[in-house]
């Protein structure tokens, strides 16, 4: 890309956004008292938007993505938008080279495409097709694809929550969440994950399953394990109404399958799953050298169970990456490894998930006090959400091997609903203390880090 396609691309996108603001801000969220929480997130998340493109634009061998998965979905959606004005619609990619296995230190060697999220890819290549090659576009759309997830999680937030401050102080740290800021401006698949994961949440808890039923079908084909293992967990806890609404649930699943039978595009192989798909065990939060590769669910469970000692050590681990990883205590390394497609520049990705800990933190100390103070708050019903965090941590450490960005994805929701609803219940003023003190450090942390 030129420097003016790259200026009209960016001239584009910023009428885009404004408009988009515009109407989001005014007509499209009805309860003024969560406005400005709305606001100072579109306006963060334009300045992250700006500066992370110009950035790549002129650093970036990866541009216009931040490392090479987001390369590679680009050019996976320029290709299918081209296919489509040819009037070509076969979403056959294994012609299409990728390179993402250099980011992932597995070797060099260019190698066919074995899987494409298409539920991430295709909206892209639609938009492509609409409005020509205009990545600054694309992600703006991504950004507010974000935004109006924010949306959907304060909409059920208000479905289970009466008290407006912990709304607030929960729908803060979603809008806020790092991880998922810094991937709605580039080409990840997180931010239209969550917009399906939180729309099946939210319709679980109301159970109204038919009105879940896209929001199902749009977070599998992204990302398959975690609304299934949510799915399931919601049955088994909620077996009782299960039962009485069976042929409702048996009508849901004979639907899911053969959605997925007519419509699968590669992306939900179970058997391939089970018996191919290649995992990363770590055996030591604190050090990823301590890895060992594996063929298989099978494989997993074999590793894992011939050694009990590296059984339980995978297991406390796995539980300490999910609420403490990226760890506070070691400033994270703000540029890329040699090994990364971009040594040498600046690893946003790896600041944001570090900054995403101190949330984590912030949540951890509200729901330790809850478990020390249990007598006083025995009227929270917080069961439901305990067993979910518990086995989707333990579900997505054998399926996606503890992967961080997996886990904000899987539990950090789950964990929301459990922070927002103790706080309904004990909102004292050391909470309007802890706060201010919360933001100061990440202020800190974000400034720091750029002058060492």
């Amino acid at each position: 890309m030129n420097n003016e396609s790259f200026s009209y691309d960016l001239s584009i996108g910023i009428f885009v956004y404004i408009v988009f603001s515009i109407y989001f801000l005014f007509y499209s969220i009805k309860d003024k008292n969560v406005t400005l929480i709305f606001f100072i997130q579109i306006v963060s998340l334009f300045i992250l938007l700006i500066t992370t493109h110009f950035f790549a634009f002129n650093n970036y061998v990866t541009y216009p993505g931040l490392g090479a998965d987001s390369m590679n979905y680009d050019i996976w959606a320029k290709y299918l938008s081209e296919q489509f004005k040819q009037g070509i619609f076969n979403l056959d990619l294994s012609n299409i080279y990728s390179m993402s296995l250099i980011e992932y230190n597995r070797g060099a060697d260019i190698h066919l495409v074995s899987y494409v999220p298409y539920g991430f890819v295709l909206p892209h290549s639609i938009i492509y097709y609409i409005f020509g090659y205009k990545p600054f576009l694309a992600k703006v759309f991504n950004v507010f694809i974000f935004v109006y997830t924010t949306k959907l999680f304060y909409l059920f937030l208000k479905d289970i929550i009466n008290n407006s401050k912990a709304i607030k102080s929960s729908l803060v740290l979603f809008a806020f969440c790092f991880p998922l800021m810094i991937g709605s401006v580039s080409f990840v698949k997180e931010g239209l994950f969550m917009f399906g994961y939180i729309g099946l949440i939210r319709y679980t808890y109301r159970k109204e399953f038919l009105n879940a039923v896209p929001y199902f079908i749009l977070a599998v084909l992204i990302r398959p394990y975690t609304p299934l293992l949510y799915i399931i967990i919601f049955g088994i806890y909620y077996r009782n109404y299960v039962l009485k609404n069976f042929i409702k649930v048996v009508s849901g699943l004979i639907f899911f399958l053969i959605f997925f039978t007519i419509f699968s595009f590669r992306a939900f192989n179970l058997s391939d799953f089970i018996f191919n798909s290649q995992f990363a065990i770590y055996l030591n939060p604190f050090n990823k050298e301590e890895v060992v590769y594996v063929k298989g669910v099978f494989g997993i469970l074999r590793v894992l169970l011939s050694s009990p000692i590296d059984f339980i050590q995978f297991f406390i681990n796995a539980y300490i990456t999910a609420f403490f990883k990226p760890d506070f205590w070691h400033l994270p390394k703000l540029k890329y490894d040699f090994i990364y497609l971009n040594s040498g520049k600046f690893d946003f990705s790896g600041l944001f998930y570090y900054m995403h800990s101190f949330t984590i933190y912030y949540i951890n100390f509200y729901l330790i006090k809850f478990l020390v103070n249990r007598k006083r708050l025995r009227i929270i019903s917080i069961n439901f959400e305990w067993t979910a965090v518990i086995f989707i941590i333990l579900g997505v450490i054998f399926l996606a091997s503890v992967e961080i960005r997996y886990l904000v994805m899987s539990i950090f929701p789950i964990i929301l609903i459990m922070f927002a609803k103790i706080r309904e219940h004990s909102y004292k003023i050391d909470s309007n203390l802890a706060f201010p003190i919360y933001l100061g450090v990440v202020s800190f942390l974000i400034i720091f880090p750029l002058f060492i």
